[in-house]
């Protein structure tokens, strides 16, 4: 068996070849084999010489000629490089013994004789070198065993040159993905995120443009949320339908695709290209994903070196969107909890000032008409002491009134007896202290039922009430109100209803930035907490007066501190007898 490449004397002499050194420093094969297929060319005395190197299946080859080809030698060296070619393609061409070169004889053109030779590294063929001797060259009669040995040394030294240009390649992907993840746990600030994962991911795959779409669930689109390149600051912010182009196939199917000729793909939507000018030959685009769930897509837009995208730049660009899928998500919890954050802080900072103008506008006020009746009463004591009884009825009466209102501001800030007696009682205690006003009616239709919802619900579901409550009071002035709560077997029904002057939903809602108020959001905060539907019927809806507040909340198992009961429904509950106070 013969060794597939060259004993290290021939090697050695090889290499010492004059520039050869010099040559390989450059460390990039395709600036390597040009000087290479020279020194074969004058090693073998040969007029013209080619040279075939295929460095990965599937990547472009390095294909070099040297010389004036005639027609004929070109045809007969084409179909030896597509032959080899097709069995690369295959990934089966492997050389146990150095084959002999071929041969081929011409008899048209100053090209008298083709011989060629399969490159190899180690045992496996990586190409093909090809010389051509010329009438003005005599052939050498050792040319087979020159160009073999020649064929064996280039194919080596390319391929390790290729492989050291690979190695090379990976290790700046990984110093770049490190520097990715570094940049991505720095920032919380979602914006400057976006941009920088944009940046990234166009450079680390050649791309001349890219872009960066999120997921706008309720409205089913995509949001261009960053946009570089030519004409990416027309695309800022500008959304498509979610079903539409390519990037909205990727989006609704979470997978990413490759199109290198977007004209013959029929996924391709021109409404971009024609809104901005630019012209999309080529698209790489990869899902945004957080537990499967797709949350926007990741586009790279042609490629520079014009060869395509393949599945190396899909790889990798999937790993980007992967870091880049959690970055967004941890950026969007950050952003969530300060807006949390504020709310609660404005909302305490509201509780402070309701607080306040309670005190100030009943109990402060009461308290000092006390002390000034306190005061007319030592001078009627004096001088009409028959008044006194009345006055003091009158002090007493201002008492009284002052201890309810102490007690309801105290039950409304924290009721007591919802934590320990439950949202039934909680309510039927509720509506006494609602009632001690004799201008208002408060009605409760309360569906009793056994088991024992877990509190922190009980707490919100009573938050929710005692808001619309409020609403009402505030600014319906009603003269009556009801309170209804029954279940089903598998939601919790609660409605707060009144008589007052009810409002314009749509109205107050479009300017409820200005309004300085925060009721209405609470609410709807909170019945989100629980998964639960809230809806609010007033004036716009087609109501005569009034306002209709009802809340449904999901029965699941985990909403209750005990074992939920068996179903016990409105009609079946009305035969048990319904709660009815006043």
């Amino acid at each position: 068996m013969t060794a597939p490449f060259l004993l290290p004397e021939q090697t050695s002499r090889f290499l010492t070849l004059p520039g050869l050194s010099e040559l390989l420093l450059s460390r990039d094969v395709n600036l390597i084999a040009p000087g290479l297929l020279d020194r074969v060319i004058l090693e073998c005395q040969a007029g013209v010489g080619a040279l075939l190197f295929v460095g990965q299946p599937g990547k472009a080859p390095v294909r070099i000629r040297h010389g004036d080809w005639s027609e004929p030698a070109l045809r007969q060296l084409s179909r030896w490089e597509q032959a080899v070619l097709g069995e690369l393609q295959q990934r089966r061409m492997y050389a146990v013994t150095v084959p002999a070169p071929s041969e081929a004889r011409l008899s048209d053109g100053a090209i008298i004789l083709l011989v060629n030779a399969p490159l190899l590294a180690g045992a496996e063929v990586v190409g093909t070198l090809t010389v051509g001797f010329t009438s003005e060259f005599p052939v050498p009669p050792d040319y087979r065993a020159m160009l073999r040995n020649a064929a064996a040394n280039v194919g080596m030294l390319l391929r390790l040159v290729h492989d050291l240009s690979v190695s090379r390649d990976k290790l700046t992907q990984l110093e770049l993905f490190f520097q990715i993840g570094q940049r991505m746990v720095s920032t919380l600030d979602l914006n400057r995120l976006l941009v920088d994962t944009v940046g990234i991911a166009a450079s680390i795959v050649n791309a001349s443009a890219a872009s960066l779409m999120l997921v706008d669930e309720e409205r089913q689109e995509l949001v261009f949320e960053i946009a570089l390149g030519e004409k990416g600051a027309v695309l800022q912010h500008t959304r498509i339908p979610l079903d539409e182009g390519i990037a909205g196939w990727v989006a609704t199917r979470g997978k990413p695709i490759i199109v290198n000729d977007v004209a013959r793909d029929p996924r391709f939507s021109r409404q971009v290209d024609a809104r901005t000018g630019f012209l999309t030959q080529s698209v790489l685009c990869v899902p945004l994903q957080i537990k499967g769930k797709t949350i926007g897509v990741l586009e790279v837009l042609n490629k520079y070196s014009g060869e395509g995208f393949d599945e190396e730049d899909e790889a990798l660009l999937m790993t980007i969107a992967g870091q880049a899928a959690i970055a967004i998500e941890n950026a969007r919890l950050y952003q969530s909890l300060r807006e949390e954050r504020d709310k609660i802080i404005t909302a305490q900072e509201d509780v402070r000032k309701e607080l306040a103008r309670n005190l100030h506008d009943g109990i402060a006020a009461q308290l000092t008409a006390i002390t000034w009746n306190i005061d007319h009463i030592e001078r009627l004591m004096e001088k009409k002491p028959e008044d006194v009884p009345a006055e003091l009825e009158s002090v007493r009466q201002l008492a009284r009134q002052a201890s309810r209102q102490v007690r309801l501001l105290l039950f409304e800030l924290r009721p007591v007896i919802l934590e320990t007696r439950g949202l039934l009682a909680a309510l039927q205690s509720y509506v006494e202290q609602l009632s001690a006003d004799k201008t208002l009616q408060v009605h409760l239709e309360a569906q009793p039922y056994s088991g024992r919802i877990k509190p922190k619900v009980e707490g919100t579901i009573f938050s929710i009430i005692q808001e619309a409550v409020n609403n009402a009071r505030r600014h319906g002035k009603p003269q009556n109100i009801w309170l209804r709560l029954f279940m089903d077997e598998h939601r919790l029904h609660v409605e707060v209803e009144d008589d007052g002057l009810g409002f314009n939903r749509q109205e107050v809602e479009r300017n409820y930035d200005a309004r300085g108020s925060l009721g209405l959001l609470n609410m709807r905060e909170r019945a989100a907490l629980l998964d639960g539907t809230l809806m609010i019927y007033s004036l716009s809806e087609g109501r005569e007066r009034g306002t209709l507040v009802t809340l449904d909340v999901p029965l699941r198992p985990d909403v209750w501190e005990t074992p939920p009961p068996a179903a016990v429904g409105p009609a079946e509950a009305e035969k048990e007898g319904m709660g009815h106070n006043e």
